[in-house]
């Protein structure tokens, strides 16, 4: 793997991890903070409350927290060649992609396969039809070095969309990082804690 296609990629991996380990703790810390405002209130369901309030803006720079579940895709259909994506524009990709599809592929297992190996592989297979038709590069890339297939040296346009999924999550950590739910799970002072929890219930009006 050239040097900055790997530097690219780590990148890439590096902040994956860091949104995955976030996103948990995000989870851990809404379900806290509106179990902690129906204690303040009696009245305000942790789930139902923040599936009410959304995701507008706040007059102090801090969202609600109430995010969808990112669910896994399963039984996704195998994406059509000709579909408009990085990974069928470029030739490189292309051949990877099919490297990985002879590998994974539920009809390519060999009679020796363990159900433990072939589910590994069917977990890799769902991942890099998702991740094509999600247009997700990272995850596609994350697939190959999986089954330890080389990466290529990643021309000007497919490392301009690499970067932009790196900026993407970056973008979905900084999210997380400024809303009401992860500004109060992070911090230890519990009247620190208390003024965040306060605030919220006064921008959102459930107090005066």
């Amino acid at each position: 793997m050239e040097k900055n296609t790997r530097s690219l990629f780590l990148k890439a991996r590096y902040l994956n991890e860091e949104y995955k380990e976030i996103k948990e703790l995000f989870d851990k810390y809404y379900i806290e903070f509106f179990d902690s405002i129906k204690d303040h209130t009696g009245q305000v369901d942790a789930k139902d409350e923040g599936d009410k309030q959304g995701n507008g803006e706040l007059s102090t720079e801090v969202n609600d927290g109430s995010f969808s579940n990112e669910e896994s895709v399963n039984n996704e259909e195998e994406p059509s060649e000709d579909k408009n994506n990085a990974i069928f524009l470029s030739k490189d990709l292309k051949k990877i992609y099919k490297k990985i599809m002879q590998i994974t592929h539920p009809d390519k297992y060999p009679d020796y396969f363990e159900q433990k190996e072939k589910d590994k592989m069917l977990s890799i297979y769902t991942q890099c039809v998702s991740s094509i038709n999600e247009d997700d590069l990272y995850s596609f890339l994350e697939c190959a070095s999986k089954l330890y297939i080389e990466l290529p040296p990643l021309d000007d346009k497919i490392s301009a969309k690499l970067e932009k999924n790196c900026n993407k999550t970056q973008n979905k950590i900084n999210e997380i990082r400024t809303t009401y739910v992860w500004v109060w799970g992070i911090e230890d002072d519990n009247n620190r804690k208390e003024a965040v929890l306060n605030e919220f219930l006064k921008v959102k009006n459930i107090i005066n």
